[in-house]
């Protein structure tokens, strides 16, 4: 189940209808800021208000959303940017998990002037 939450005017309804009708397969409820329903999503979609009104309430839900450890993406803009947005958090939450190797290269980030991850350039603070 994928939870969305917001404001009532934040457009979670309009949200909700736009998801189902591209994943017919998955349930999606609007939810309120208990976090018992919020526990039960695989994802919880947090639809930003404009409205500085309903900014104590939403607030209050990120922090209880992040003090939880649940799964949770805030979705922000016009209604294709939200879409556009829960669609893509949908799959970085609903994808398997990559295939760990023990024998895997573990990644380095490499500077611009060598290739050494280690460069002492790396170590001094940025000015």
């Amino acid at each position: 189940m994928i939870g969305i939450a917001g404001a009532p005017g934040s457009g979670v309804r309009t949200l909700a209808a736009d998801l189902a009708a591209g994943a017919p397969d998955l349930e999606f409820r609007i939810l309120a800021s208990d976090l018992r329903d919020h526990a039960r999503c695989a994802l919880t979609l947090l639809c930003a208000s404009d409205d500085p009104a309903d900014a104590a309430v939403e607030q209050r839900l990120r922090a209880a959303l992040a003090a939880s450890g649940l799964a949770w993406s805030v979705l922000t803009g016009p209604p294709p940017a939200r879409l556009a947005q829960a669609r893509a958090a949908l799959q970085r939450a609903l994808a398997p998990p990559p295939e760990e190797s023990a024998h895997a290269p573990r990644w380095h980030w490499h500077c611009e002037r060598c290739g050494d991850a280690d460069c002492e350039r790396h170590r001094l603070p940025r000015l």
